[in-house]
């Protein structure tokens, strides 16, 4: 969680006075947001061993550390409450390819009818369209939905509408994917200049648990490149070891630099010997 998204309402306080307080552990709270439920807990104790030596008389306390432990109990519960809804929560991206040309317009107009009516419905958090950049006729949806009944009953009612009103227009069948959040971060929001980028990673099976590492440390470390407004790496249900890496830059500049940046290169060393198959990387921009 980032000092930036403290709710000061909730706390009665503005929030530049809310940042202030939290700067003497700033970088505990930063840490937690890409960490898990037990970095929660480590800062949460070391939180309290603090308060207890302040009133054991060992450390005076001054008034911007103790109202930054009264806003860090309250983030650090919310952070808490924040792990365990992405826990459950499922995710989707599908890829539909339709004939070139002639059947673009109408695909696109349906898939902004079900995109609009897809946010609407109970339990979505989130329904992207996305137009493959350099191949218009391609396609992805990302969705996001609370939990997977959420997502099944989508699938049976738009889902099925979708899959009728495409029909006379698709290429090849729709290639839909179900997946559960491996590494998902912050988030900030896209423009019409934002390149998105969908990779899919197949990891050999034996070298699953070391090529998890590996992809979670790139995020971990992509989330402090320039440009970046999203990375998430989300974990396909059926297949543990394959994966789909979902980045958004600012723009193809940002992107550029990302994919020659120091641990960029590092993780793609590391990953080559750990693949089944080709490194399969697609760029997209949103359809409004």
């Amino acid at each position: 969680m980032l000092l930036s998204q403290c709710n000061a309402a909730h706390f009665g306080l503005c929030p530049k006075y809310c940042a202030a307080a939290l700067l003497p552990f700033a970088s505990n709270i930063e840490d937690v947001r890409v960490g898990s439920l037990a970095d929660i807990a480590s800062v949460a104790q070391n939180e309290i061993r603090f308060v207890t030596a302040v009133y054991s008389g060992r450390k005076p306390m001054t008034m911007p550390r103790l109202l930054g432990v009264t806003i860090a109990a309250g983030l650090i519960a919310g952070i808490a409450s924040a792990r365990a809804q992405d826990a459950s929560s499922t995710y989707a991206v599908s890829y539909i390819e339709v004939a070139p040309s002639s059947a673009r317009a109408a695909a696109i107009s349906v898939l902004r009818a079900l995109s609009k009516a897809s946010r609407k419905e109970a339990g979505n958090s989130g329904f992207e369209v996305l137009q493959r950049i350099g191949r218009p006729q391609q396609f992805a949806i990302l969705e996001v939905w609370s939990d997977a009944k959420a997502q099944a009953n989508h699938a049976a009612a738009a889902g099925a509408q979708l899959r009728d009103k495409l029909k006379p227009y698709l290429a090849a069948p729709i290639d839909e994917r179900l997946h559960s959040g491996f590494a998902v971060g912050q988030s900030k929001a896209s423009n019409a200049g934002s390149v998105y980028v969908l990779t899919h990673v197949d990891l050999i099976g034996a070298k699953k648990d070391e090529g998890l590492a590996a992809i979670k440390q790139l995020s971990i470390d992509s989330a402090q490149d320039a440009g970046i407004l999203r990375y998430d790496v989300l974990q396909q249900s059926s297949r543990p070891n394959h994966l789909t890496l979902v980045e958004v830059w600012r723009g193809k500049v940002t992107l550029e630099k990302h994919e020659v940046a120091a641990h960029t290169r590092k993780f793609r060393d590391v990953l080559l010997p750990m693949s089944g198959s080709l490194y399969d990387q697609r760029l997209y921009q949103m359809i409004n």
